[in-house]
């Protein structure tokens, strides 16, 4: 009986040092920061994102690429990611357009505080606010997953400034996150797991076997592209605690987007090319 008390006050004491070690690297201990993800300058970055402009935005320092000339497309990209997602795509469109692909808020090389709000509204805000400095009075769109979610805002309530539209594997209505999403979802938000989740992250098999769900063809995640997809989220505590901003208790009421089916059938100027199917991020490159 003993022995079994010895090991099970062990066992709690293993267990709350391996907590608070990984609630460190959590950001748990973090409170109202200003979250830098990675100098642009650093050796770790990676070489697509060391060409990423910044402009201050409503008080937010949002990173940016500004690529190709011709009629603006702009490109938003899921969550938890970044800018990244497009690159492969990027070089293509940017002999035809010019391209503008924004780090939203939270996520990326953006700069925030982990007390801003970055619900659906303010990211809506984020992308007018920088068409505005860009002098863009309308675009193209291209919307993934939390991305598209912000052009189905935009479609209800700025519908003045956009071209064509095409949403890929969008966030809608109540669905999300999705069934498959949803335990990681789950154990990154709740205080009590995301330390030892945060520290199984670590290990790349462990990335993989995360994002396999994003993609349609799993043999494009190669080490780079995981890399490149998560190393923002990862780079500091204060970076992954920002995540918990983007839980189902934070995200902006379902009737929002329920609106935005009604306001489809009015919105005439814009070309919707909705693409279903497989799960896909466009790092996957054409199917």
């Amino acid at each position: 009986m003993k022995s079994l008390l010895w090991f099970l006050g062990l066992s709690v004491i293993a267990l709350s040092i391996l907590w608070t070690f990984g609630a460190a690297k959590a950001g748990l201990f973090v409170r109202h920061a200003q979250v830098f993800a990675s100098r642009v300058d650093e050796n770790s970055i990676e070489p697509f994102s060391r060409d990423k402009k910044f402009v201050d935005i409503g008080g937010w320092r949002v990173a940016y690429i500004d690529s190709g000339s011709g009629e603006p497309i702009v490109l938003l990209h899921g969550c938890p990611f970044q800018s990244f997602e497009y690159s492969q795509v990027i070089p293509s469109l940017a002999s035809h357009y010019r391209v503008i692909a924004p780090d939203l808020l939270g996520l990326g090389d953006t700069i925030v505080r982990l007390d801003d709000d970055y619900r659906l509204p303010n990211q809506v805000g984020m992308v007018v606010g920088l068409l505005d400095r860009l002098r863009i009075r309308r675009a193209h769109f291209v919307g993934h997953d939390h991305g598209g979610a912000i052009v189905q805002l935009m479609m209800n309530s700025r519908a003045d400034r956009l071209g064509a539209v095409v949403l890929t594997n969008v966030e809608a209505y109540d669905q999300w996150p999705s069934d498959p999403e949803r335990l990681d979802v789950e154990l990154i938000v709740d205080p009590l797991s995301t330390p030892f989740f945060r520290l199984a992250f670590g290990l790349p098999a462990v990335q993989r076997s995360v994002l396999r769900i994003a993609v349609q063809r799993s043999e494009v995640l190669t080490q780079d592209v995981i890399r490149g997809l998560l190393r923002p989220s990862i780079a500091t505590p204060a970076r992954w605690n920002a995540c918990a901003v983007f839980s189902p208790g934070n995200w902006i009421a379902t009737t929002t987007l329920k609106r935005c089916e009604r306001s489809r059938a009015s919105v005439d100027s814009i070309t919707q090319r909705c693409c279903s199917g497989a799960s896909t991020t466009p790092i996957s490159g054409p199917r």
